[in-house]
C-alpha cells in the first residue's frame, strides 16, 4: 500500500522547493504497519542572530491534510 494522497502532495511540495528552504525528516511514526514522516520545514537565514517569524502548523485527531 503506498503512501496517502496527502503525503504525495508534500513530498511533490518538498521537490520544488527552492535551494534556501530545508526539509528535515523529525521522526517516523508507524501505525497499522506504515510508515509516516514528520517533516519540518525551515526557510531563512541559520544565523541565530537574525530576527525570526515562526508559522506552526499540526493537524490532530482524524482530520485530514
Amino acid at each position: 500500500m503506498g503512501p496517502f494522497i496527502e503525503q504525495q502532495r508534500i513530498e511533490e511540495i518538498i521537490r520544488k522547493l527552492p535551494s534556501f528552504a530545508r526539509v528535515k525528516i523529525l521522526e517516523t511514526v508507524t501505525a497499522r504497519g506504515r510508515e509516516f514522516p514528520i517533516y519540518s520545514f525551515e526557510m531563512g537565514s541559520e544565523d541565530k542572530t537574525t530576527p525570526v517569524f515562526g508559522l506552526f502548523g499540526g493537524v490532530h485527531g482524524l482530520e485530514r491534510v
